[in-house]
């Protein structure tokens, strides 16, 4: 217990603001993942037909799931449970359970990468798992069965490893001596990255950040080539073992590497029109689907602070039947009546988003800050090259690289991949991966203010925030057992 509460604790003083924002924020993913029903999330019936197939022995084939493309690790514990005489919907309930350890582990790595960057500063630790717990999306996303809460807690915990060998200790592939990295953080780092990749295809951006951190150490720092390069090489092979075989198994099964359930698209004009639209001018009266089109910014914003695409606030039920409906379910509905639905569909599409339109009002500060952390990682890859002797500054510039590596990640994806008419590319929950890193710049850009009235009237001015949206945090499709 000593050692666990250690990230807390600040010249040997626990902070018990930290702990309880610790608790909080998980606190909240324990209750989602309790309540909200595994029947409902993005994709979920295929993700539980994938689940269903995995507890055959077997991977789900194109045929069995749209979702054959995704790596089995979210679907590896639900399956045993089905294999152990679980129901579905208990099999669903297992992978949200395992969710809230993700969380856990997640937030604990955070400030662990804090500790390493800012020895003792509660401040920093308190900023950035603020400015992370404020996010809706979080808890949204840590609420379904899927594979983003895992690559998200692998990415975290790959960057603690990553700094833990290449920034703060000489990177050996030898016995260790003194503080050095061994084997031993070299072989988990590994076996986290080969992980990540049979989470989601979106754990393949962390490569590049830590493959590109390496060779900063080795050229610019000027340390011995040699065993860094060998450590990186451990490390990569490690996970190429682990999490390739998937990914030929796709390329024996499809031909490709990259299979996915629809075409690349590439009308290029087509998409960048995405990013010049204002979403009907509705972003601050209907941020709810089909209101916004497919115009990415309104979308995005909207699926960020609330529930634009409607799989965890705005819910839907069939009266006569009990069984919860889809965002994609209510809008075909809605298309067909015009808005004017039977009263056998019971739904609170017409009256939460006006609460949500509030929500993403209140939000433009909170989002300021978040995109200002986001753009404060070109200052922070500067000062990197700038001052390559600090080991701050060089740690700074790797979460800086994992945040850019993802989002442009995400952008080829919307770029590359066409939605079927209602934005359902765009949805905040891909971006995951990136959010922890961007609480982190953005703390980083906040450690610079030095008069404590301001940062405590920051403080007061996201507590309200949060507590105004906190509606916005806990699920409406609550399906509890009898």
């Amino acid at each position: 217990m000593p050692d666990f509460l250690s990230v807390f604790r600040s010249e040997g003083r626990l902070s018990r603001l930290l702990l309880v924002m610790y608790i909080a924020i998980n606190s909240l993913v324990l209750v989602n993942a309790a309540l909200h029903s595994p029947y409902v999330g993005y994709d979920i019936p295929e993700h539980l037909k994938s689940i269903t197939a995995l507890s055959q022995y077997h991977l789900a084939t194109r045929l069995e799931s749209r979702e054959f493309f995704s790596p089995p690790l979210p679907y590896i514990l639900p399956a045993i449970a089905m294999i152990l005489g679980a129901s579905l919907w208990w099999a669903g309930k297992v992978g949200q359970i395992v969710n809230i350890l993700l969380s856990l582990g997640l937030t604990y790595s955070l400030l662990r990468i804090c500790e390493q960057i800012f020895p003792g500063h509660t401040r920093f630790k308190l900023l950035a798992l603020g400015l992370l717990g404020l996010m809706p999306v979080y808890y949204k996303t840590f609420a379904q069965e899927r594979g983003e809460p895992y690559v998200t807690c692998l990415a975290v915990l790959a960057v603690d490893l990553t700094l833990r060998i290449f920034v703060y200790t000489p990177a050996l592939w030898v016995r260790p001596v003194g503080r050095t990295a061994g084997r031993g953080a070299i072989i988990a780092l590994g076996i986290v990255l080969g992980l990540a990749v049979l989470a989601r295809q979106w754990g393949f951006f962390l490569f590049p950040a830590i493959g590109l951190l390496v060779l900063f150490v080795i050229f610019v720092q000027r340390q011995p080539w040699k065993k860094n390069l060998l450590s990186l090489a451990a490390i990569f092979a490690i996970a190429f073992v682990l999490g390739s075989w998937f990914y030929f198994y796709l390329y024996s099964q499809y031909g490709t590497f990259t299979a996915f359930n629809r075409r690349p698209d590439g009308s290029l004009s087509k998409h960048l029109s995405m990013f010049t639209g204002n979403g009907n001018g509705k972003l601050f009266i209907d941020p709810v689907r089909p209101s916004l089109g497919t115009d990415f910014f309104p979308v995005f914003y909207s699926d960020f602070w609330g529930d634009y695409h409607a799989y965890f606030l705005i819910s839907t039920q069939d009266r006569n039947t009990g069984e919860f409906w889809t965002g994609a379910q209510l809008q075909k509905w809605i298309g067909k009546t015009q808005g004017d639905l039977p009263n056998w569909i019971q739904t609170n599409r017409y009256t939460f988003n006006l609460y949500l339109r509030k929500v993403n009002m209140v939000s433009i500060f909170p989002s300021i800050l978040l995109v200002a952390g986001f753009l404060y990682g070109f200052w922070l890859l500067y000062k990197m090259l700038r001052t390559p002797g600090d080991p701050q500054a060089v740690a700074l510039g790797l979460v800086a690289l994992v945040t850019y590596m993802a989002t442009l990640g995400y952008l080829w994806f919307v770029l590359n991949y066409p939605d079927s008419g209602d934005g359902d590319t765009v949805k905040a929950t891909y971006l995951l991966l990136a959010y922890p890193f961007i609480a982190l710049q953005g703390a980083a850009l906040l450690q610079k203010i030095r008069n404590p009235r301001i940062l405590g009237l920051l403080g007061v001015l996201l507590a309200l925030v949060v507590a105004y949206n906190l509606p916005a945090m806990l699920t409406h499709y609550i399906d509890i057992p009898k």
